[in-house]
């Protein structure tokens, strides 16, 4: 079904309305976190006001009675964009499924102009505000237990962050604030320049392996064992592009893992790369530059195997070069547009499973039965 964004305006507007003007919900916008949500909530009508092109906007208005309420100086983002529609409705919907969690009503009845009781925030409002990983990828959120107060059992933290942890890998938990369409675009393309990089490195190490012997360094023979190194960096490249490309070629249905990028991935090849770069290439410009009377190779015997491995070498150390400086420009864009963890959302939902956690009985520590 279509997603039907000027309804979900609407809707916005609807839902801000029925909050300001419920003299229950006064001190509830006093409180950081729902003011949070509802500060992205007016970035969100700012964002669809402008896609309508809206003569009459409602957010200027709207904002100046949230200012007097919450006793702020919120100003609205006029550059935020949002690229899926249905993380948009997923955001506007959370509002609602805040104030049900926390406060045990329901926004419809205070639009209705019903008076409610709202219930006192426990456990979610006095957890502060916590900071989720960076790195999602494998989706872990540490230490955030370390921020409780101290008469907070740790516990409910724990198992609240083991919870999204666990519905975060099962794709239940969808961590970040967009899916863009590019992302396995660019990762179909990280995995060919990775894959041309390994065949660049195994043929440098057999290149080498084949023309040992046909030439010498500084009086020795250039053994096998040099080839090892690369024969290890395109076994690397192999398995990282697996890696990268595994969710796309599986119909992955973890959105986590088709849109998650993790550059720290490629950290480790890359100081290979680079040591090997520097050690191969200190060879090479040895045997085919410095020493005199080699035009365009060393002198070799007549083994034309050696003469395949000094131009497999020549080759792979060419084409290594070339597909590490495109994987590095297309892995730094990659890590720049990949999408930004939505640590407004996940955070409110640590709090509301805490909040569920304090509701359970406690669970029984071993042997004290």
């Amino acid at each position: 079904m279509a997603i039907d964004l000027k309804i979900e305006q609407r809707k916005i507007v609807k839902n801000l309305e029925a909050i300001f003007n419920a003299p229950s919900m006064k001190n509830a916008l006093l409180q950081s976190n729902l003011q949070s949500i509802i500060e992205k909530q007016f970035n969100i009508l700012a964002y669809l006001e402008k896609k309508h092109k809206n003569k009459i906007i409602k957010s200027d208005k709207l904002l100046v009675t949230y200012n007097q309420l919450a006793n702020k100086h919120f100003t609205i983002d006029q550059n935020v964009s949002f690229e899926d529609d249905e993380i948009l409705v997923d955001d506007i919907n959370y509002l609602n499924i805040y104030i049900r969690n926390i406060y045990k009503i329901d926004l419809d009845s205070l639009a209705a102009g019903k008076e409610v009781k709202i219930a006192t925030p426990t456990v979610s409002e006095a957890v502060p505000q916590q900071t989720v990983a960076a790195n999602p990828f494998p989706f872990m959120m540490p230490g955030m237990a370390s921020n409780l107060p101290n008469e907070q059992n740790p516990m409910y933290t724990a198992m609240a962050n083991a919870r999204i942890q666990q519905e975060s890998m099962q794709g239940k938990v969808y961590l970040f604030k967009t899916k863009p369409k590019y992302m396995p675009l660019l990762k179909w393309i990280i995995s060919v320049l990775l894959l041309l990089f390994c065949f660049a490195s195994l043929f440098v190490a057999i290149g080498m392996i084949c023309a040992s012997g046909s030439a010498k360094l500084d009086g020795n023979t250039v053994d096998v064992l040099t080839a090892l190194p690369y024969f290890l960096l395109g076994l690397g490249s192999f398995f990282i592009c697996y890696r990268t490309v595994a969710p796309l070629i599986k119909n992955e249905k973890n959105e986590n893992r088709l849109y998650a990028f993790n550059w720290q991935l490629y950290l480790m090849l890359g100081i290979l790369f680079l040591f090997l770069l520097i050690f191969g290439g200190a060879i090479g410009v040895d045997l085919f530059i410095f020493r005199p009377n080699r035009t365009p190779w060393p002198a070799v015997d007549s083994s034309s195997t050696k003469e395949f491995g000094l131009w497999a070498w020549f080759i792979g150390y060419v084409l290594l070069i070339v597909s590490a400086v495109l994987l590095v420009a297309v892995i730094v864009f990659a890590a720049v547009k990949s999408p930004k963890v939505d640590t407004e959302r996940l955070n409110a939902l640590m709090r509301q499973y805490i909040e569920e956690s304090v509701k359970a009985p406690p669970p029984i520590p071993p042997g004290s039965q």
